[in-house]
């Protein structure tokens, strides 16, 4: 308010130095245009035919913008190959298009094509960046759990990419709302904020081109406010999250009850050997557990387990999987219900997961979000939904992790007689020597397999 006053103050200081309401006319004068022009009905039709306009060049810059984006995202290929287009359309003075399309358009659709050359490199740049925030982590709990497309845009990517998404339309339009004026103006279209503005200078009508300025002023920020607003709206609140139906396949039977066979495995990372010739097999019903020193490739080996790394040799072979991380992956904006309901398919039995509430002693804390627990309480909800998800192979990467020492005893042989009881393959990789107990089989990595 201040800052208004302060520019008031000025305007009006300019006026009264001047002395010339024909050439700079005074806050008065101005106010008195504007409140006559509130009053006509062709004053709204000028303002409506320009909002029409933003609304639908905001529109279909955004319908294209969305896919390139992703598109982007995802491949180099096509950021190397697309960005020199949006570099040149980001940097080509504006009266460049405009003259071009004064002569290849309808004076109707030059508004429309500058202001959509100007908002798609805009847009494009914000949502690409926005993508390239979402946690990769949690993209990969969503490739683990089998999440459709939409269920991971929706609860996933998009509270993420929201505030990248809304940040890049209100730039988009506060270029692409100017370049509708101007292009409403030289295009001498029939209504219009810019072809009132044009009036305006064709009558050398100083004080009316003033008001028509100030309401362009005021539009444009009442729109930035309307897509501020929107920034808060929780998308994933606006569905009913409801547990989907399991589109794993049903746990198979293999003849040999092989549940994962690596077969011959190398793998290399920046040119430093990882893993060389690696050979590994895991029955239904037994517990494997994967020890060896830190950094000498147990998550590594995860990865390339689940198909987060594919650039290897060799053969893995391995039945539908369920994955407990070595740190949380819980998202901050879902409950602890959500979270249930997100990842956990329709076909696992109520009953099941309120006794595993119980044992993981989280009953109380279903309407919580991650940021109200504890190291202890993340660490067993990743847990539960680990093992209540249906698989043919658990992998536990460091399952008991930040849990206190005496729960985790407890924890440990829970674990061991409910592993058993369901008949679980299970991949255990823990460096923790009081973990053995649970193992029916341990296979260590050495330290030659990572020369």
């Amino acid at each position: 308010m201040l800052s208004v006053g302060l520019f008031l103050l000025l305007w009006e200081l300019l006026s009264m130095v001047l002395a010339n309401d024909f050439l700079f006319p005074s806050v008065k004068t101005v106010c008195v245009y504007l409140f006559d022009l509130l009053q006509t009905d062709t004053f709204y039709k000028h303002l409506f035919y320009t909002l029409l306009r933003a609304v639908e060049c905001l529109l279909f810059t955004f319908l294209p913008a969305l896919p390139l984006s992703y598109l982007i995202y995802r491949s180099s290929v096509a950021d190397k190959l697309l960005f020199p287009f949006l570099y040149f359309m980001k940097t080509t003075p504006v009266i460049s298009f405009l003259l071009l399309a004064l002569i290849w358009l309808s004076s109707e659709n030059v508004p429309l094509f500058i202001a959509f050359i100007g908002m798609l490199p805009i847009l494009v740049i914000h949502i690409t960046t926005g993508f390239r925030s979402v946690d990769q982590r949690l993209a990969e709990m969503a490739s683990v759990y089998k999440l459709s497309a939409f269920r991971k845009f929706i609860y996933i990517e998009y509270p993420v990419l929201k505030s990248h998404l809304f940040a890049g339309m209100s730039g988009a339009l506060g270029l692409g709302w100017r370049a509708i004026i101007i292009g409403e103006a030289l295009a001498s279209v029939p209504y219009g904020l810019g072809a009132a503005m044009k009036q305006a200078q064709n009558y050398v009508d100083v004080p009316y081109l003033f008001a028509v300025t100030l309401i362009s002023l005021l539009a444009s920020y009442l729109i930035e406010l309307l897509l501020k607003g929107f920034t808060h709206i929780r998308i994933h609140r606006i569905f009913s999250l409801q547990r989907r139906r399991y589109t794993g396949g049903m746990k198979s039977r293999a003849e040999d009850d092989v549940v994962l066979a690596i077969r011959q495995m190398s793998f290399s990372r920046r040119d430093k050997k990882i893993f060389d010739c690696l050979d590994l097999t895991l029955h239904r019903g037994e517990i494997l557990l994967l020890k060896g020193a830190s950094g000498i490739g147990k998550s590594t080996l995860i990865d390339l387990i689940a198909g987060f790394e594919t650039n290897f040799e060799g053969a893995i072979k391995k039945a539908n999987i369920s994955v407990l991380f070595q740190e949380n992956r819980l998202c901050p904006w879902l409950t602890v219900r959500e979270h249930l309901d997100l990842y956990l398919p329709r076909e696992v039995p109520e009953e099941d997961i309120r006794n595993l509430c119980a044992v993981m002693q989280i009953a109380d804390h279903l309407d919580k979000y991650p940021g109200e627990l504890s190291g202890g309480e993340l660490q067993r909800i990743n847990l539960m939904i680990t093992l209540l998800y249906p698989a043919d192979l658990y992998i536990l990467d460091e399952p008991l992790t930040g849990i206190g020492e005496s729960q985790k005893m407890f924890l440990l042989n829970w674990l061991r007689d409910y592993l058993k009881e369901h008949d679980y393959a299970v991949l255990w990789v823990s460096h923790d020597s009081d973990q053995l107990i649970v193992a029916d089989r341990i296979f260590e990595l050495q330290k030659e397999k990572s020369a």
